[in-house]
């Protein structure tokens, strides 16, 4: 008697998606309210501040799995973190993270001039890391934390469950969420960037580490030159001021021909940013194919030895396929999306009223 072997989905699907979307705004809204009931003397030490923070972002990741385990799907083949690289792979990342740190900021640094031009007082702040182990333990809570737990949810999850619907769906919706869960709108036109960058990486590649070590990179160098930036201003005194007088110019000084080419500037070095990207996406395309192509072998060499063994390998079948499913990813979006919105208001609101 031939025996049934049944295995869990290994693909998201847009419900998966939404589904995901709601868990990751109510499991992050739920731990904000537990850590906010903390006495406000626990709250001051430190290592509770640090839990916060990594609990926080685990949400995101949490959330991913909570979805899988929910909907029958398998977590790490669905997520693509099956899948292996190279460490040519592991190069081609940082360099596309330099690209992205450097090619786009411009725009984002104008975005910022503009809304502090029109009355925001912006919430970012430089992190000052004045020695090696604070330093190292930046690249882990800042850099490796979210690399990991929000591409497991944000790329993973929410745009592997709408790709199948549509790939440029699946990048721009997963982006623009991405964006506004950031909270801080100084922050829109980069994580949006970011996001756009990373969800068509991810569709191309169908690899999840690609973007985890991008994201990675990416954080990993704006923590090491606020490192430096420190060390610096601890040699030179009068460093604070320089800073101070540049950061808060704005457009002060500049003329409307001085706004317009600068801004061109920064558009022409953000495309040429993203054609880079692009062909060096494309190299690694290829060399994960190579990989990929070895596991599939082992794979199916697995996968004869099952059925020689008289053992029927079927996937469990997809549930839920209706207009009730689609009519409930639709609401399950908009209700995330509105809330997030929200916050994201509430934010641009308090900037401007200081």
């Amino acid at each position: 008697m031939t025996a049934i072997r049944r295995l869990r989905r290994e693909k998201y699907d847009c419900f998966d998606a939404g589904l995901a979307t709601v868990l990751f705004v109510v499991l992050e809204n739920l731990f904000l309210l537990l850590y906010q009931a903390l006495p406000a003397s626990v709250k001051s030490v430190a290592i509770v501040g640090m839990l916060a923070s990594f609990g926080l972002e685990f949400m995101f990741a949490f959330a991913g799995y909570l979805t899988s385990a929910i909907r029958g799907v398998d977590f790490f083949k669905a997520s693509k973190m099956n899948k292996k690289i190279s460490w040519g792979v592991v190069g081609l990342t940082f360099v596309i993270a330099l690209i992205a740190v450097f090619g786009f900021n411009s725009l984002s640094n104008y975005f910022i001039m503009f809304l502090e031009g029109l009355g925001y007082k912006t919430s970012l702040s430089n992190m000052a890391i004045g020695n090696f182990g604070a330093y190292i333990l930046y690249l882990f809570l800042v850099a490796a934390v979210p690399a990991v737990f929000e591409e497991i949810c944000f790329r993973g999850t929410i745009c592997a469950g709408l790709e199948k619907k549509n790939k440029h769906l699946a990048v721009w919706l997963s982006a623009f969420i991405f964006m506004i869960m950031h909270g801080g709108p100084e922050q829109t036109i980069h994580q949006f960037i970011l996001g756009v960058i990373f969800g068509y990486i991810f569709v191309y590649t169908g690899n999840l580490w690609v973007t985890i070590l991008i994201h990675f990179f990416n954080n990993a160098i704006a923590v090491t030159m606020m490192f430096v930036q420190t060390l610096i201003a601890n040699g030179a005194d009068h460093l604070g001021e320089i800073t101070e007088e540049v950061t808060t110019i704005g457009f002060e000084g500049f003329t409307g021909v001085d706004i317009v080419t600068s801004l061109l500037s920064a558009f022409m070095t953000a495309v040429t940013a993203g054609a880079l990207i692009f062909f060096i996406t494309k190299a690694i395309k290829k060399r994960l194919d190579k990989v990929n192509n070895q596991n599939k072998e082992t794979e199916n060499a697995k996968l004869s030895e099952l059925t020689d063994e008289g053992e029927s390998v079927v996937e469990t079948p997809k549930k839920n396929n209706d207009t009730l499913t689609q009519v409930l990813t639709i609401v399950a979006f908009v209700v995330s999306c509105a809330w997030l919105i929200f916050e994201w208001v509430i934010a641009l609101v308090s900037g401007f009223m200081g």
